[in-house]
């Protein structure tokens, strides 16, 4: 987890413009290891880690490059 974090600052946690936290790094993570070691749909994963369907996306995406 830390090498992809340091890799790419998507995973990182941060605040967003109205300075709310934003998701953690273990929640956009897991996200793309359900997809990809499971087979996992985009709506299976949101009912799990409570993400909206972009936002899986993208960390499946990010997860990828970093490998």
């Amino acid at each position: 987890m830390h090498d992809i974090c340091n890799y790419d600052t998507y995973f990182v946690k941060k605040y967003d413009a109205i300075r709310v936290l934003g998701l953690l790094q273990e929640q956009k993570l897991i996200a793309a290891l359900r997809m990809l070691a499971y087979g996992a749909s985009i709506e299976q994963v949101d009912e799990i880690v409570w993400m909206r369907k972009s936002t899986i996306l993208e960390c499946l995406v990010g997860f990828c490059d970093a490998i």
